[in-house]
């Protein structure tokens, strides 16, 4: 009886089978690795349900840090760090309400989601007055805001997922920023004022270097004519 054949189409799905249980295994072996080197943060009171080591999560840090163990460690216990002073579960709690300079005179938010499922951040830089926000909220106000505005978008992300709107790898959240006509007239002129400016005193500098110039070559001559005259009358009183 004959032998069939194997196709190089086949083959090729073996081959690619194969390699992604590789990618799979040793996926697996630096999750464990990750997670043996994170685990004992637990028992501290700090990290104690703070500390994400669910493998989704610790995926994430792995993706960013290019599949670094020791780098991705690091960079998921400064980020705990730093939710704690942020007090991001405070953030989270649905009776956050941020300051109403910044809810309603901040320029930007989530304003839907892209074809793929993706949220969109709108930023109008030329329409968000950053003085005045500077002026009536706090450095760790516009901070948690920020923070609020970023978990927001996550939530966004794993809700869509979950309801299989965005693939199970979408990482992705598209930011646009976006200035007035205005601003841009406004920041167009202040940068020609700005340039006049600069312009014109460079001008009255080069007018004072001339001038200092012109006066030294004055003294100069005048010291020169002077010793000339000197000269003449030495000479005249050695000659009588």
């Amino acid at each position: 009886m004959a032998e069939k054949v194997k196709s190089p189409a086949f083959k090729d799905d073996l081959e690619d089978k194969g390699e992604k249980e590789e990618k799979e295994e040793e996926q697996e072996k630096r999750l464990k690795r990750m997670h043996s080197m994170l685990s004992h943060l637990t028992r501290r009171p700090f990290y104690a349900g703070n500390l994400d080591l669910a493998p989704d999560n610790l995926a994430r840090w792995l993706d960013a840090c290019d599949n670094s163990v020791h780098l991705a460690a690091a960079w998921l216990r400064a980020s705990t760090v730093e939710r704690k002073e942020l007090d991001i579960g405070a953030i989270n709690d649905p009776t956050y309400t941020p300051p109403i300079a910044l809810s309603k005179h901040f320029g930007g938010g989530i304003c839907g989601v892209d074809r793929q499922g993706s949220p969109v951040y709108f930023v109008l830089f030329g329409l968000t007055d950053m003085q005045g926000i500077v002026q009536s909220c706090t450095t760790d106000q516009i901070l948690a805001y920020w923070a609020f505005q970023f978990e927001t978008m996550i939530k966004r992300l794993k809700v869509n997922q979950d309801h299989k709107k965005t693939p199970k790898n979408q990482k992705a959240v598209g930011l646009l920023a976006a200035s007035s006509s205005r601003s841009n007239k406004q920041a167009a002129s202040q940068q020609q004022a700005s340039s006049n400016q600069a312009a014109s005193s460079r001008s009255k500098q080069a007018s004072r270097r001339s001038a200092s110039r012109m006066k030294q070559q004055q003294q100069a001559a005048s010291k020169q004519a002077s010793s000339s005259r000197s000269n003449k009358q030495a000479e005249g009183a050695q000659a009588e």
